[in-house]
């Protein structure tokens, strides 16, 4: 068991009492120890890996864990050993239904129950679990054999689509994430079952101190941009410089930034970045299909 059966139990009851919260209308998507979550990814995240994939094919990547989309993308790209990090705890359990999903469900199945619908599909999940539990390691499983068995309608309310001004945005998900064109669906499950995944329970600013070095990828997705906000530029580019330093791999890369539905291709960096974090930017076409294009710094070791 990853985690110690003490802290799953601890985190049963801190999810149960979220989602009689969210049952009261008081349900919160501010990122804490235990939140709300999205259910999948907005990034057009095979549009950025697609480019980055020498520095994931066979190396070891440290991600955030968020939907757990990230991690089985980057074990599709052949990543040997996989580290998550999140502050919310909720994220690992949810990640490791998902891939304990992928590993036993045939490619319909899986669909169905996590992006054939504007969210989850609680009830065909419920019907499989006996067959995804098979899958899942002890700790995930102590959690989900818990809450599934609860009586409550949804235990799986904490994880939800991503939205905007409470409106649900359409996000073309199949072709965002590799895992899931049919053709290639196969060669993730073999991949995702070979590849070693690990959680931390961890900020962004400690990831210097909980993590090792000789990371060929990290992904920040846009948390940067929420510490610059609390703790101003200055300190995100100090914990930027520190896992530069000490996590990544002499020639890795760090996507420490997405930015989403620009209006064109046109990307100019923060002059601060650009300044004090050498990057340079990808840009793509967004996950809503609209014409819109979306876009990541990209920070290389060997560059700087």
């Amino acid at each position: 068991m990853a985690l110690s059966e003490e802290q799953v139990l601890m985190d049963i009851e801190a999810a149960k009492k979220m989602i009689s919260n969210i049952r009261r209308g008081k349900g919160s998507t501010d990122f804490s120890k235990y939140c709300l979550l999205y259910s999948r990814t907005n990034e057009n995240v095979e549009a950025y890996m697609e480019q980055l994939k020498d520095s994931i094919n066979d190396k070891k990547v440290l991600t955030v864990c968020s939907t757990g989309d990230q991690a089985i993308a980057t074990a599709f790209y052949g990543a040997k050993e996989i580290d998550l990090f999140d502050c919310n705890r909720l994220s690992y359990y949810f990640a490791m239904l998902k891939i304990a999903a992928l590993k036993a469900l045939d490619y319909k199945a899986f669909l169905y129950c996590f992006y054939n619908k504007e969210n989850i599909d609680f009830k065909a999940i419920l019907h499989l679990y006996p067959e995804i539990a098979r899958c899942m390691d002890d700790d995930a499983k102590l959690f989900w054999n818990s809450m599934l068995k609860s009586n409550w309608r949804n235990p799986l309310s904490f994880a939800f689509n991503y939205s905007s001004e409470n409106k649900i945005i359409t996000v073309d998900s199949i072709n965002a994430l590799p895992f899931l064109k049919e053709e290639d669906y196969n060669v993730a499950k073999d991949r995702i079952t070979k590849s070693r995944i690990n959680f931390e329970h961890c900020e962004m600013s400690n990831i210097p101190k909980n993590f090792s070095g000789g990371y060929g990828f990290i992904n920040l997705s846009n948390i940067a941009r929420y510490i610059e906000r609390e703790k101003g530029l200055e300190f995100l580019i100090g914990i930027l410089n520190e896992i530069d330093s000490k996590n990544l791999d002499d020639n890795g890369e760090m996507l420490f930034h997405y930015k989403w539905y620009n209006t064109d291709s046109s990307y100019t960096p923060h002059n601060e970045f650009e300044r004090k974090f050498k990057s340079k930017i990808l840009t793509f076409p967004s996950t809503t299909g609209d014409g819109k294009i979306d876009g990541v710094y990209i920070h290389s070791k060997k560059a700087s």
